[in-house]
């Protein structure tokens, strides 16, 4: 495996505008044998609210993907793929189109996120291709995929809350000057 040079470090590039933003961190062994598993107990409401959200949205994964762990088959595992690859896809995608945004309204550089998050949508489209080409899913799990993917979205960008925010904000504290 090739190793990529890094050209600069991600920990000091608010201080440093000139580095190049297409360099892609690549880990060493010893970085990624160094992360350590952890959870710890929920302690406040908003803990315990946020894993009973988790638990939820594990919960309808594993019912609408037909996930059950007595009886796997590769149809359900090639379902499952292909239904989280799609939602997958959303985050990234979201999220760069925030961050865009705020960089275009706060006139600021991004520093490489956008290009990051938008690597990342590209890299679970390419997985939900690759399943696909494995597996074709029938029209009513496209239907369900859709539907979670647009659900997702929506909650993921709130791209119109967005926008009505940042209209606002603009409309509060743009000075027009003649």
């Amino acid at each position: 495996m090739q190793r990529v040079t890094r050209l600069h470090d991600p920990r000091t590039a608010k201080n440093n505008s000139h580095f190049s933003v297409l360099v892609v961190q690549v880990w060493t062994q010893e970085e990624v044998d160094g992360v350590a598993r952890t959870h710890r107990t929920p302690t406040g409401l908003a803990d315990k609210a946020a894993l009973s959200a988790v638990k939820l949205a594990r919960w309808g994964f594993d019912t609408l993907s037909g996930y059950c762990p007595e009886k796997i088959t590769k149809d359900v595992v090639m379902n499952r793929a292909i239904f989280l690859e799609t939602v997958a896809g959303v985050p990234g995608m979201a999220g760069g189109m925030m961050r865009h945004l705020s960089s275009l309204r706060n006139m600021r550089r991004d520093h490489g996120w956008i290009h990051t998050l938008l690597e990342e949508a590209e890299n679970e489209r390419m997985h939900l291709l690759v399943f696909v080409t494995m597996k074709q899913p029938v029209r009513i799990s496209l239907g369900i995929v859709f539907q979670s993917r647009e659900s997702f979205h929506c909650f993921s960008s709130h791209s119109d809350l967005l926008f009505l925010t940042a209209l606002s904000f603009f409309l509060q504290h743009a000075h027009v000057e003649s």
